[in-house]
C-alpha cells in the first residue's frame, strides 16, 4: 500500500486581517452563535442563540469542486473552530494531491495565502513542496508507504488542509480535511529540533488518540494541540515534556504524555547517523470525529 499525505497551513499578514477576518462560508473564528444566526439562520436555529457551547454541522459546503460538510464548534458562545472532512474515490494518488490544490486554490479567497514555510521549518523539515499560482505552499511528504506531514501556521488564526490517499480492494480513496480554528501560536523559545526527519518504527494509533483524549474536552466537542518537546532514549522510546498547550486547563497536555509512550524511533536516521539523545518536536492534534 501507498499512501500519499499533503498538507497546507496559512500564515495571515495582520493587514489583511483587519479589513476581511480569515473566514470559511462568512464564519470566522470569534464570531458569536447570535452572529451566525443572523449570518445563516439555517444552520443556527433560534433556540440555539443563547447556548455557550454548540456542535452544528452544514449539510454541504462546496470547496472548489467537492462538496464537504462543514463543522462548526462554539465554546463560551463563539466560533472557536470551523472545517470538515470528506473522503472519495480517486483514480491515483496524484489526483487526490490535485483535489488538494483545487481546495487550497479555493480557500484562498476567504482564508488568505497559505504558506507555512517560515514557521515550521523545525517541524517539517526539508520537504519538497508544490506552490499555487496564488503563492500557497503545499508540503508533501511520503515515507514507508504511510507518511505523514505537518503543516502548521501560528497566528493571528490557525488554519490547514490537509489530503491523504491510500489504497484499499476497491482502489484508491482520497480523505480530505480543512480547518481554522482559535489555536495561540507556540512560544517562540521553544527548544529547538536536533533531528527533523524522524525515523519512526512505532506511532500511536487511532484507538490510542480515542482511550487518551480528555474526558471533559470530548464531552465539549473541545479541539486541542499540544507540542512536545522530547529526547530519544537508547531503546527509540521518547522522553517528552510538554512545550506548549493550547487551550490549558482541559487536559491536552497530560493526554499527549501518554500518547507519546506509543511512539518509538529507529537507532538510525536514513543516512546512518544516530537517534539516541536527539532532541524532537511531536505535535499532537486532538479533534473530534467529523
Amino acid at each position: 500500500m501507498r499512501a500519499l499525505l499533503i498538507a497546507a497551513a496559512v500564515l495571515f499578514s495582520p493587514s489583511a486581517l483587519a479589513q476581511t477576518p480569515p473566514h470559511i462560508a462568512g464564519f470566522h473564528i470569534g464570531m458569536t452563535i447570535q452572529e451566525a444566526h443572523a449570518h445563516a439562520p439555517h444552520v443556527i436555529q433560534p433556540y440555539q442563540v443563547n447556548l455557550q457551547r454548540l456542535h452544528v454541522t452544514q449539510r454541504t459546503h462546496r470547496i472548489g469542486a467537492l462538496d464537504i460538510p462543514l463543522q462548526l464548534i462554539f465554546v463560551d458562545g463563539e466560533l472557536d473552530f470551523a472545517g470538515g472532512e470528506e473522503t472519495f474515490s480517486v483514480p491515483s494518488s496524484l489526483a487526490c494531491a490535485e483535489r488538494l490544490q483545487e481546495v487550497v486554490t479555493a480557500l484562498e479567497a476567504s482564508v488568505g495565502v497559505l504558506d507555512d514555510a517560515e514557521n515550521n521549518a523545525d517541524v517539517l523539515g526539508a520537504l519538497p513542496s508544490v506552490a499555487t499560482d496564488g503563492g500557497s505552499v503545499i508540503r508533501i511528504s511520503e515515507r514507508d508507504g504511510v507518511t505523514s506531514a505537518v503543516a502548521v501556521a501560528n497566528e493571528p488564526t490557525y488554519a490547514e488542509v490537509r489530503a491523504y490517499s491510500f489504497a484499499d480492494v476497491d482502489g484508491w480513496r482520497c480523505t480530505l480535511t480543512f480547518e481554522i480554528s482559535n489555536q495561540a501560536p507556540p512560544p517562540a523559545d521553544l527548544p529547538r529540533a536536533t533531528l527533523q526527519s524522524i525515523p519512526w518504527t512505532e506511532r500511536a494509533s487511532g484507538q490510542d488518540f480515542a482511550r487518551f483524549f480528555p474526558v471533559r474536552a470530548l464531552e465539549h466537542s473541545r479541539p486541542g494541540s499540544v507540542m512536545l518537546i522530547c529526547t530519544v532514549l537508547p531503546e527509540g522510546a521518547l522522553d517528552c515534556a510538554v512545550g506548549y498547550e493550547g487551550p490549558q486547563g482541559w487536559g491536552f497536555g497530560e493526554a499527549a504524555l501518554r500518547i507519546a509512550q506509543r511512539f518509538k524511533v529507529a537507532p538510525q536516521t536514513e543516512d546512518g547517523a544516530a537517534t539516541a539523545g536527539q532532541t524532537v518536536r511531536v505535535p499532537i492534534r486532538f479533534r473530534v470525529a467529523f
